[in-house]
């Protein structure tokens, strides 16, 4: 989530605890629970219904904090892994120290095929985030070119077709 974000959907929650900050609600509890009925379109997110508390802990939090308390926060994990873990990222390291010029999803199946490790314990798409954060993706980029399949000037160039001929039942 941007920065950007954040601050809309901060902006959102002030719009809806701002009449109670501004003094003009009665009642604290009745305007809650009205707010809690609607559906309200919640920038980056959509759609979206609040229980009272959740919009009472909104203004709690920007009596404390002010309008920066009212943005999302960032996850405390942010741009750690919690697939690999440290025995996973030494054999995907030595490994890769083997063969850097061999393609990820090479890589990730050679891996497997070994049985260094098993496809539970990552997924392909976790190894390639590791290998961009660690910058071990291969130096040089396929030479082969551009490959389509199938793929000619005009159409009706290719036409494909299936035949089964077999055996024939005579009844």
């Amino acid at each position: 989530m941007k920065e950007k974000d954040r601050e809309k959907i901060a902006l959102f929650r002030f719009k809806l605890i701002s009449p109670i900050l501004t003094g003009q609600v009665n009642s604290q509890k009745e305007y809650l629970a009205k707010i809690a009925t609607e559906t309200h379109n919640v920038p980056y997110y959509g759609p979206k219904e609040y229980v009272p508390k959740t919009i009472a802990m909104w203004l709690n939090d920007y009596r404390r904090g002010g309008f920066e308390a009212l943005k999302p926060k960032r996850r405390s994990d942010r741009g750690k892994s919690r697939k690999v873990t440290p025995e996973l990222k030494e054999i995907i390291m030595e490994n890769r120290k083997e063969h850097p010029e061999r393609s990820v999803s090479l890589f990730y199946d050679q891996l497997i095929a070994e049985k260094k490790i098993k496809p539970s314990d990552i997924s392909y798409s976790t190894l390639l985030r590791f290998l961009k954060r660690e910058n071990l993706m291969p130096d040089s980029p396929r030479s082969e070119g551009e490959r389509k399949r199938f793929a000619h000037e005009r159409v009706n160039a290719l036409w494909q077709g299936d035949v089964l001929s077999g055996p024939y039942l005579t009844v």
